[in-house]
């Protein structure tokens, strides 16, 4: 069995004055053997399949994140450890720099707002 897809028209118009929204995609399994269609499922099914399996998936938090989430307050080695991270990942993911930077800019306010011994 394998598993193809296919262009269908969802109108009448004739081919050449299509528009994107006259045509859908198929998935379609066929059997190999006989050539039999056994499914055929819309893109926006398989799409919406395909999300719903990577959002139930998706890998744990990493522990740099849980950490910064916990209650209990962070020592000024922790934040700058922290901010060492997060400024390093900024390096290789510029989708989340603004968060991060943020994450950063807040924990140097911490980090001001010690009491002078603790800096």
């Amino acid at each position: 069995m394998t598993w193809n897809t296919s262009i269908a028209t969802r109108s009448n118009v004739q081919q050449g004055r299509l528009n994107t929204s006259d045509v859908e995609c198929l998935f379609f399994l066929g059997c190999d053997g006989c050539s039999e269609t056994l499914a055929t499922v819309s893109a926006d099914k398989v799409a919406g399949l395909m999300s719903n399996e990577i959002a139930s998936s998706a890998p744990p938090a990493p522990i740099e994140t849980v950490a910064i989430t916990e209650k209990k307050p962070m020592t000024k080695a922790e934040m700058q450890a922290r901010i060492e991270l997060l400024s390093d990942e900024m390096n290789h993911n510029d989708e989340e720099n603004r968060d991060m930077q943020s994450e950063i800019d807040g924990l140097y306010k911490k980090i001001d707002a010690l009491p002078p011994d603790e800096n």
